[in-house]
């Protein structure tokens, strides 16, 4: 079927107006994946012990992953809902209602009682308040990269696309320094006690910022082009399952191998290595933040690189590739002390992680046109996280429990996923140009 899209020239969007449009992008992404990170590295740390006790660490640790992956699986319906705002109503519109959303379920989060003090609410409200995190982060990444990409010019929207992918990087290094400063400035034990709560308030203090940057970016030239021509009415599923429903499917694909990566070199370990392995938790984040900060400063340079469609395909697949490869190294040289530690964090994550990241919202919105592009994008993205991301943490340290501490049994499961992910590229791949996006 032919794609309408649109095509406009670099000076219909000028360089401060685009700058704004970037950080109004960037700024609400870091704010919500700040508070979407902070309950991950919590989850790792102290929500095993204090909503779900336990005589034995591990059984306590994946209780506290399961509730991870429980807001994963409410993303899709985030991304139904959302992204029907945003291909019908607006990009902005969409973007206020998630920021706005997260900032209360996160700020809820902080001032919520333990198990001593309520017992079974305890559990039960904290998996609540993760439902609406996971429900809002469910429109917010889509909606981010499209404000990006649908204003630049179109022979650099891979470039601003990588962008906002900063955001999940920033958010997730904030929230490890938001950690670290509390620890620091009150000991471990107020920290375990009640400390924890400090960094879960301060995120409330980014949601009036990102809405102010946000309401002062227009709409973009896709959606106001589509909705002049009446494409933007009606429900975008519908569309999207009477039209694209095999590129949805290749869309859910290569998640998969995007996600499972990040979270096992990031969620995963910190509960693993500090619990399992003994490793000090200093270490850790160190590791962890030298391995964010060079990921922020390459997936620039991999979205230029991706201006050209055959070459986003090609940076994703040897990303996908190096992912899998990786893993038995990754476990290997963790277990080798901190200078292994720190090479298995800093290649994982800015090498294969990144690699993919930056590309995958670039390949998203050159396979869906802009009438149904934010729930497309949504959904294969969300389901993908679903599926393979938030049950990360939890399949790992089950295999690893089943098998006796086996490494070579994640190796083998993300394997898996590789090989689907590749599949589904090929798929996704035929409905990849230069007119897309």
């Amino acid at each position: 079927m032919a794609r309408l899209s649109v095509r406009f020239d670099s000076a219909s969007t000028s360089a401060v107006s685009l700058g704004r449009v970037v950080l109004a992008s960037l700024a609400g992404s870091v704010v919500e994946w700040y508070d979407y990170f902070l309950y991950g590295t919590a989850a790792g740390l102290v929500f095993g012990e204090l909503f779900f006790p336990s005589k034995d660490e591990l059984t306590s640790l994946m209780a506290s992953f399961a509730t991870f992956a429980v807001a994963f699986f409410f993303r899709p319906f985030g991304a139904a809902f959302f992204g029907s705002l945003g291909d019908r109503i607006g990009r902005k519109a969409a973007l206020m209602a998630t920021l706005t959303l997260m900032g209360l379920a996160t700020g809820l989060i902080g001032i919520l009682p333990g198990a001593a003090a309520i017992g079974v609410f305890a559990p039960a409200l904290l998996v609540f308040l993760r439902v609406l995190q996971g429900f809002a982060l469910g429109g917010e990444w889509s909606g981010a990269i499209l404000l990006a990409l649908e204003h630049a010019p179109g022979e650099r929207r891979a470039f601003y696309g990588s962008l906002p992918q900063i955001g999940p990087h920033l958010g997730f290094l904030l929230g490890l320094f938001a950690f670290e400063a509390v620890t620091a400035a009150f000991g471990e034990t107020a920290f375990r006690q009640w400390a924890w709560r400090i960094p879960f308030l301060l995120g409330i203090l980014g949601v009036p910022i990102g809405l102010w940057l946000r309401r002062g970016v227009g709409e973009t030239p896709d959606f106001l082009a589509a909705q002049s021509e009446g494409r933007t009415q009606g429900s975008p599923l519908r569309k999207i399952a009477s039209r694209d429903l095999g590129k949805l499917l290749a869309a859910v694909g290569i998640k998969l191998i995007e996600t499972a990566p990040y979270f096992l070199y990031t969620t995963f370990l910190i509960g693993y290595g500090t619990k399992v392995l003994g490793i000090p938790r200093s270490d850790l984040f160190g590791a962890l933040a030298l391995g964010t900060v060079a990921a922020i400063l390459v997936t620039p340079v991999y979205g230029k690189i991706a201006d050209r469609p055959k070459r986003a395909v090609a940076l994703f697949a040897v990303g996908a590739v190096i992912a899998v490869l990786y893993t038995p190294v990754f476990f290997t040289l963790v277990g080798k002390g901190s200078l292994g530690l720190y090479g298995a964090t800093l290649f994982g994550l800015v090498v294969p992680s990144a690699m993919m990241s930056a590309v995958i919202g670039t390949l998203y919105a050159r396979a869906f046109p802009p009438e149904y592009r934010y729930t497309g994008a949504a959904f294969g993205y969300h389901i993908g996280s679903a599926l393979a991301g938030g049950t990360m943490p939890y399949v790992a340290a089950y295999l690893l429990s089943v098998s006796g501490g086996s490494f070579w049994t994640v190796s083998l499961y993300l394997a898996v996923l590789g090989s689907l992910s590749l599949v589904s590229l090929l798929v996704l791949r035929g409905g990849v140009s230069e007119s897309a996006a």
